[in-house]
């Protein structure tokens, strides 16, 4: 029911998005929601974040989900900017 994608620059992890599986009563398939994601300060703004929402993304396809969902503050303009 959980999804964890790790980024690694070299040995060192940079980012991580951790996902859960639903299930959609309307469509009657499953889902992925990105419950967090997060990259280190340092690595931000390399494509890391963008990178794992491909990885996320090429998952839920793999996984026949009819869609992703998340959610954020609306004051995050880094992360609306991003998704």
């Amino acid at each position: 029911t959980s999804l964890i994608f790790l980024a690694f620059f070299e040995d060192r992890p940079v980012g991580i998005a951790t996902c859960f599986l639903g299930f959609s009563t309307f469509a009657a398939r499953p889902l992925v929601n990105v419950h967090d994601l997060h990259v280190v300060a340092d690595c931000r703004r390399r494509g890391v974040g963008r990178r794992l929402l491909e990885a996320v993304e090429d998952k839920a396809r793999e996984l026949g989900c009819c869609k992703l969902t998340l959610e954020t503050q609306e004051n995050n303009r880094h992360a609306l900017a991003l998704y």
